[in-house]
């Protein structure tokens, strides 16, 4: 009669046991994200490759393996090996989302700095045809140059500021999903070679380091359209 409030207490403590591993998991993947989110910033994405090159370094078919060697750039190998798949997943979520309010940061100071300038522009020269003709002309034509040379710059800058912190965000987004696609079908792997009983032949060549062979491709690894499931 008495060992139901053991069981109990013994259940509680399993639980309070798992709850203490997911806190540490978590602080883990929050650990890597904030060592990412001091790689990956908009400074560093300020580059400058594409006024030597005059076109941009994703534009051929190499952009993937330019993008993995960003990430061998920035150590990511050695921060994501030892996370888990489910750690993985975490920060791919958290990447998708800074990458959403990266893109609405930069929609918003387009509209703010671009647009409603132009508009207002355009609504006082329709209300009022004189009044920049005659602003202006109280104003030398050097000053004018220099006034708008500094604008011109200063909205450049900054532009490029909002869109290299878009940018950045987008490449650490798929470099996490490429990281989490591959610790997946590792897993699958493994799990596969686990149930099966196999073990690897450290003799045979055609035999990888997760124990199978280099032209096998496991069936329910891909769905019906081809892609990774």
């Amino acid at each position: 009669m008495r060992s139901a409030p053991s069981s109990h207490a013994d259940a509680s403590h399993g639980q309070q046991i798992r709850m203490g591993h997911a806190e540490v998991h978590y602080r883990e993947a929050h650990a890597v994200w904030e060592k990412l989110e001091k790689k990956f910033t908009n400074l560093r994405g300020m580059s400058f490759g594409w006024l030597v090159r005059l076109n941009s370094e994703r534009i051929n078919s190499k952009r993937f393996i330019r993008l993995t060697k960003k990430a061998e750039r920035y150590g990511l190998p050695a921060l994501f090996s030892p996370l888990t798949v489910p750690q993985l997943a975490m920060l791919q979520e958290r990447s998708a989302i800074n990458l959403k309010m990266a893109s609405d940061a930069l929609r918003l100071y387009v509209v703010i700095n671009v647009s409603i300038p132009v508009a207002l522009f355009v609504l006082v020269n329709q209300l009022a045809p004189t009044f920049f003709a005659r602003l202006f002309g109280t104003i030398e034509p050097i000053s004018i140059l220099f006034i708008a040379i500094s604008f011109i710059a200063t909205l450049m800058i900054t532009t490029w500021y909002a869109y290299a912190g878009v940018h950045q965000a987008r490449d650490l987004n798929y470099l996490l999903v490429n990281e989490l696609a591959s610790a997946r079908l590792i897993e699958r792997s493994q799990a596969r070679d686990d149930r099966n009983g196999y073990e690897p032949d450290p003799d045979d060549p055609d035999t990888d380091d997760f124990g199978a062979a280099d032209n096998e491709i496991d069936p329910g690894l891909i769905d019906g359209t081809g892609s990774l499931t």
